[in-house]
């Protein structure tokens, strides 16, 4: 079985050098591209993966949606990096994953609790997870990785709830969703 690294970023000289790519990985041919055949051999025939090119700031508290912009992969174009939104052409399983890091000093904000959350439509859907800060907390992660059924031609995306604004989102944090069946 062969697998791929999904958690590694490839930088646009290295995109560009395996786009197509096909055949086994082997040291000359580690990653996985968008048009490798190999991504349909084993049933993924949708999902994306995209990160931030840049720390967003939020600087309101509440819901506030986390903008990708920056793609990874993208199988069927399903992925719009300028809005953040997932939206599937087929209703199904899917995996949804997310890490949202905050690089802001949260101390100071003791007995609150941040959320990550799944937002369906502009609205929060499901809190994937949720975080007490403690008073020893310089920022904060949030990640989760889950299996949901989602329907065709509604729009996903990550939302976060901040504690403390303006709160620096790190270019680390990534969004990626594929479906299984």
């Amino acid at each position: 079985m062969t697998t791929t690294r999904l958690d590694y970023v490839l930088t646009a000289d290295e995109k560009d050098a395996l786009a197509g790519t096909s055949g086994s990985p082997d040291a000359s041919n580690p990653y996985v591209t968008d048009d490798d055949p190999r991504l349909a051999s084993i049933g993924i025939t949708s999902g994306f993966r995209a990160h931030l090119s840049s720390p967003q700031t939020v600087s309101s508290v509440g819901d506030v949606t986390i903008v990708f912009d920056t793609q990874d992969w993208d199988i069927a174009a399903e992925y719009n990096p300028a809005n953040g939104k997932f939206t599937p052409a087929s209703s199904g399983t899917y995996v949804v994953a997310a890490a949202v890091v905050s690089s802001t000093d949260q101390r100071g904000t003791v007995g609150h609790t941040a959320y990550l959350e799944l937002g369906i439509n502009a609205s929060p859907f499901y809190t994937l997870v949720n975080w007490q800060v403690g008073d020893f907390n310089a920022g904060f992660t949030l990640n989760h990785s889950g299996v949901y059924e989602l329907t065709a031609g509604n729009d996903y995306t990550i939302i976060v709830n901040s504690l403390k604004n303006p709160t620096d989102i790190a270019t680390y944090s990534w969004f990626s969703i594929y479906r299984i069946r």
